[in-house]
């Protein structure tokens, strides 16, 4: 590294500061995005872990109830219905 910083002061005298903190920032943003990706991705399995146990099984046993009070077996379409069976709509 002393060796690639004595070069640089010598080919840019007048800028050589300026890259050496370029580089630095360079490195301490790095590490930022490494840390805030590690980060979004334990809230996101947090997140998703929670709606998983939480939210879905009261819509499980709604469903499951919603089933029970179903007839079993085809239900007859009346005969005086106006739409054709083929249309989409």
């Amino acid at each position: 590294m002393n060796y690639t910083y004595t070069q640089l002061a010598r080919i840019a005298p007048a800028t050589y500061r300026r890259h050496v903190w370029r580089a630095r920032a360079s490195r301490l943003w790095k590490r930022y995005l490494r840390v805030a990706a590690v980060m979004a991705a334990a809230s996101g399995t947090v997140m998703l872990t929670l709606q998983y146990f939480v939210l879905i099984p009261p819509f499980a046993w709604l469903a499951k109830r919603a089933a029970r009070r179903e007839r079993p077996g085809w239900i007859p379409i009346p005969a005086d219905r106006i739409e054709s069976p083929t249309s989409q709509y």
